[in-house]
């Protein structure tokens, strides 16, 4: 079979006149120093200083917050500003979705190439090539797990291939891997602690709602209620006060088990010009002195709840619950197929087949925002004189004995492409393609609440068909001491949800070389592409309806556009030592208009014949908005923690976030600049260094924020009936999507509505890279090999709103909420390793490490700030090839030290920044090679 020209990711050019000209990063999935690792995501993470850290990075650690796939986004930036390719082409697969046993190589572009790829292509490309042209087979088999030998992995994977007539090449793979799950609390920097509780608990929290003539008789004001005396101004309100039950595995069923003198609808009448903060500290000591009225073994207590585990707050340890690590178990089988038709024509196709299925669990549901109303048996049993004053009490619970919720995630990827390619003229090479991609991605959520049920029961009427609210059922029990199990089984719900993303893609193009100057011939190469993207949502009736609680209401959506794109790329040799690349890119979307041309432009200068090269580039980006943000028609529910300036508290909106899109947003756009230098001195053979300066400024940002429109709501005043941003307001040129935030007569957060992306946001990110390589061969106890690479952050700022301000995220560690938020933003991240072989031996020890940064408690406080440390660790391998079978069997460990990573109070859910540090720990691994 003819040797075909090599292409680089980041140009369409072949041959010698891309040859050194881009910054383009590759690591060999079969090196040694690369084995041993979980998947090709986890050896990036460590060994590519621009990925990890900042947002968009999601892996095995995201539980919560995550869905079982992996991605990649480098320089700390979104996930939409990576471009991720599958043997030079973009795809829907992720990184748990591509077999590593059939990765030749992952090469990693290290600027923008939105000219060359078009949209998301702005911080740089990441191209998995698989195996093709392969010979004969190679069995591999894997497996591991923590020194505490919880979180086991195995992994078996055959690839082979075959030539037929020197004409026809065929090559397939097959893996299959299975990995166990890690618990939150089984590693003590995210087990649970202080503060991390949820004020929704188990027993439930139960506040008194003031009934009119309570009201009318403190001349008390409540929403709806103000005026009850005509002439009378309204000076007070009225605050309940929170009780729950204090009783382990026990419940109210009769008045007289509860104290003399308890009252469960005490109120605070309190001055209205009071802060809010001022009243809940009034409340706070008027609870205290309440309890301390009461008997020591009294069953009910005043206040926010009970703490349940010591060394955590009040509340309801939700950690327990979760998952620190997903299980997973996936299988995939690919195809490469290539056939020479004639000396100038072949034939090739690409087939993927992979599924993935993990799942996580999450703590009971919390049941917030529900009412006790005055109808409930257990309320007359129990409290019988405030039921026939008619209080109803606002009720939060979480039902212990319906156990964890637990969501199974499940991707199928089908990715199949075909094409032809050849030469003719000589210099000059073609090739067209057809490629369809179809992702499906079902998700069933488990462990839910019919909403309907349970306020009927709530409601009930009778022994037989009410739920007790006087009920406390002890942490991880299944059986509550106040409802039969029967009564209980009827709450049980669940819901389930399938997207199907499919890509059909066309692409033609052709290239060579115009004509010879006296420094070298001119190379180009021209081409078009068609794309037709479609996203159907559909989510069960229970999903639409809420009928579930607590999992998000989803709207169902289907959506279609096409994309036709046009580009051209040129090589122009200006002296022997000098060439300038030029690229452009025009594309034209169906539903978000024509991006207008994207350039850019690159040099390559050698100074010094084959020892230093000097290269840059500049290039226009852009990111063209997702079908759904361009949705307003399906509106979605989220529950997001909020930091609410009137309360001072940071917590969910009862009825939680409305989000929409927006059918006016336009692609974000981008400016890259990239200039360095790579240096080979002759003198030392084998000795490669360099360094890239790289800037990346963005504009038009599509910014979506629930915190900042709350923010913007307050700064604009609460009061303000006129408030741009407040519950009525219609859509302005201060907020474009109008009606947003709604409050609570307590001064909480009711919802926030109408949460779009709007073009707003600025961004600007610069920084230095630095590589090196020494390969010392044939020394007399062997062969050495010595790499290193490493970032430095110089600048990392936003503005998220013209007049906003800029926010600058570089070392810091930003709270969930923020807009760049429950990411770690780190200085500096590097990776070194040396690596020695000798006849069938090898060894290598890498280093890897993070730099610290600080967390940022309270924005408004910087004395509020903690200091995390730096994130270091070591992995060794060892390698012996086995004479009497010719294998190759190779042990080791990540994280020799079982360095846990840096404690984060603020961290979403597991304490720690999961998209750097690894919860597991120290892990061993085994892994054995045989090829035939």
């Amino acid at each position: 079979m003819k040797l075909e020209k090599f292409s680089v990711t980041g140009s369409r050019l072949t041959g010698a006149a891309v040859e050194g000209s881009l910054s383009v990063s590759l690591y060999k999935i079969d090196a040694p120093q690369n084995a041993g690792y979980s998947n090709f995501g986890e050896l990036l993470r460590k060994k590519l200083p621009q990925f990890g850290g900042g947002v968009g990075t999601i892996n095995e650690a995201f539980g919560n917050g995550g869905s079982g796939q992996g991605t990649i986004s480098l320089r700390n930036l979104p996930l939409s500003r990576t471009l991720f390719l599958l043997n030079g082409r973009r795809t829907n697969a992720d990184i748990n979705l591509i077999p590593t046993t059939a990765i030749d190589s992952v090469e990693v572009l290290n600027d923008g190439a939105s000219a060359i790829y078009g949209s998301e292509a702005v911080a740089g490309v990441v191209n998995v090539k698989l195996k093709r042209d392969y010979e004969g087979g190679e069995f591999k088999a894997r497996y591991a797990n923590t020194t505490d030998t919880d979180v086991g992995e195995t992994r078996f994977g055959l690839v082979w291939g075959a030539r037929l007539n020197g004409k026809t090449s065929l090559t397939v793979s097959v893996e299959h891997a299975e990995r166990n799950l890690l618990m939150t609390p089984d590693r003590e920097v995210s087990t649970p602690s202080g503060d991390s509780v949820s004020a929704t608990s188990n027993p439930g929290l139960l506040t008194p709602n003031s009934t009119a003539a309570q009201r009318l008789a403190a001349n008390a004001t409540i929403a709806g209620d103000a005026g009850h005396v005509a002439g009378v101004t309204n000076v007070n309100v009225l605050v309940p006060l929170r009780w729950f039950v204090d009783t382990s595995g026990a419940a109210l069923t009769a008045a007289s088990q509860v104290p003399a003198g308890f009252n469960p609808a005490v109120f605070l009448t309190l001055p209205s010009s009071m802060s809010v903060t001022a009243r809940n500290t009034a409340r706070d000591a008027q609870e205290a002195a309440l309890n301390a009225g009461l008997p020591a073994s009294s069953p009910v207590r005043y206040g926010p709840n009970k703490v349940l585990l010591p060394g955590l707050a009040a509340g309801y340890p939700f950690g327990y619950y979760t998952y620190a690590y997903r299980p997973a178990e996936s299988t995939a089988i690919t195809f490469a197929f290539d056939h020479e038709i004639s000396e100038n024509l072949s034939f090739f196709s690409n087939v993927l087949l992979s599924r993935n299925e993990s799942s996580n669990a999450l703590a009971p549901s919390p049941l917030s925002g529900r009412t006790v109303p005055t109808t409930n048996y257990w309320y007359g049993q129990v409290f019988p004189a405030a039921a026939a004053a008619g209080n109803s009490f606002g009720y939060g619970y979480r039902p212990s004995e319906l156990g964890p919720r637990i969501t199974y995630n499940k991707f199928e990827d089908i990715e199949i492409t075909a094409g032809f390619k050849g030469t003719f003229a000589e210099k000059w090479n073609y090739e067209v393609a057809y490629m369809r991609n179809e992702l499906k991605v079902v998700s069933t959520q488990t462990g839910g609440v019919l909403s309907a049920v349970y306020n009927s029961a709530l409601a009930g009427t009778t022994a037989a068909t009410a739920f007790n609210p006087f009920s406390f059922t002890p942490l991880f029990s299944t059986t509550s001491p106040g409802n039969p199990d029967a009564l209980i089984s009827t709450f049980r719900g669940s819901a389930s949800e399938t997207d199907r993303f499919v890509t059909n893609q066309v692409d033609a193009n052709v290239g060579g070389e115009v004509f010879d100057l006296p420094a070298g011939p001119i190379a180009v190469s021209v081409g078009a592409e068609y794309r037709k993207e479609t996203e159907d949502d559909l989510p069960d009736s229970s999903l639409q309806t809420g009928a579930v609680f607590p999992f998000n209401i989803v709207s169902p959506f289907s959506g279609a556009r096409e994309i036709v794109s046009y580009y051209t790329e040129l090589n122009v040799p200006v002296v022997k030592s000098f060439s300038v690349g030029l690229a452009g890119r025009v594309e034209d979307y169906s539903d978000a208009g024509n991006t207008g041309l994207k350039p850019r432009v690159s040099f390559r200068w050698e100074p010094l014949s084959k020892e230093l090269t000097i290269r840059g580039s500049w290039a226009q980006g852009f990111v063209a908005p997702s079908l759904t943000a361009l949705d307003a028609g399906s509106p979605s529910q989220s529950f997001n923690e909020i930091f609410n300036p009137v309360t001072g508290i940071r917590t969910q909106a009862t009825a939680g976030t409305i989000e929409i899109g927006n059918a006016g947003l336009q692609p974000g756009e981008s400016d890259s600049y990239l200039i360095g230098a790579v240096y080979s001195p002759k003198v030392v053979k084998g000795l490669t260094v360099g360094i890239n300066y790289y800037r990346i400024d963005e504009t038009n940002i599509p910014f979506t924020s629930d915190q900042y429109i709350v923010n913007q709501w307050f700064a604009a005043g609460p009061t303000n009936a006129a408030n741009p941003f407040g519950p009525t307001a219609a859509p302005s040129a201060q907020n474009p999507l109008g009606a947003q935030v709604e409050m609570n007569v307590d001064g909480s957060i009711r919802q926030v509505r109408n949460v779009g992306p709007i073009n707003s946001g600025d961004r600007h990110t610069d920084g230095l890279d630095f590589f090196g390589s020494y390969y010392v061969p044939t020394t007399a106890v062997g062969d050495f090999t010595f790499d290193i690479s490493a970032t430095k952050v110089l600048n990392f700022e936003q503005e998220n709103f013209p007049g906003a301000g800029s926010i600058d995220y570089l070392g810091y560690y930003w709270p969930d909420g923020s807009a760049l938020g429950n990411f770690g933003f780190p200085i500096w991240k590097g990776s070194t390793s040396l690596t020695w072989k000798k006849n069938s031996y090898l060894a290598s020890v890498s280093y890897n490490y993070v730099d610290g940064y600080t967390e940022i408690n309270d924005d408004t406080d910087p004395t509020d700030d903690n200091k995390v440390g730096s994130y270091s660790t070591v992995d060794v391998r060892l390698g012996y090839t086995l004479p009497w079978v010719d294998a190759q069997l190779t042990v080791g460990v990540n994280n020799v030290t079982d360095v846990q990573p840096p404690f984060i109070a603020s961290s979403f859910e597991n304490q720690y920044d999961r998209a750097i540090g690894d919860i597991r720990g120290r892990v061993y691994f085994v892994e054995l090679s045989k090829k035939f």
